[in-house]
């Protein structure tokens, strides 16, 4: 089951979101970075009036995924799956939904800056890459990564 997050959730989300980074971004990125990344809690980002709508994946009764989109920005703003549930479709099955919940809205591409572990995921999925960027961490650290686009059709 997917569905929109509770503010109640945000403290998981952010967990996941942690744990996940840990766990499948060691191949891409030095521990430095990913500690200058996820090291801290930084629950104002699920708070803050950026127009990003978070949604949950559920299974074995808790939060084994989350997403979030920018309907505004056409934007898919994160995709983080909790590292045991890794490798069993959930991240296909959120990218799927947010797919839908994107082009329902009207929208004709959806982006992403994607982290370099994830970039294999997401052409799977059809996004094309069209330029390097970074992720700033703070001001002397950055993550590297590679923003995205995918063009909607529906259905999906």
């Amino acid at each position: 089951m997917i569905r929109i997050a509770k503010q109640s959730e945000y403290a998981e989300l952010d967990a996941i979101c942690r744990r996940a980074a840990y766990a499948l971004c060691m191949s891409a990125y030095d521990v430095e970075l990913i500690d200058a990344w996820v090291a801290k809690p930084r629950l104002e980002k699920y708070f803050s009036d950026n127009g990003n709508t978070y949604f949950v994946l559920i299974r074995e009764d808790r939060i084994a995924c989350y997403g979030a989109i920018n309907l505004g920005r056409q934007l898919l703003e994160a995709l983080f799956v909790e590292p045991e549930f890794a490798g069993q479709g959930l991240g296909h099955e959120m990218l799927e939904y947010l797919f839908q919940q994107a082009a329902t809205a009207g929208m004709d591409t959806l982006l992403v800056e994607s982290s370099l572990n994830a970039v294999g995921f997401y052409q799977q999925h059809g996004f094309i890459e069209y330029a390097r960027g970074k992720f700033q961490l703070s001001d002397t650290l950055a993550l590297d990564s590679v923003l995205m686009r995918c063009r909607l059709t529906l259905p999906r």
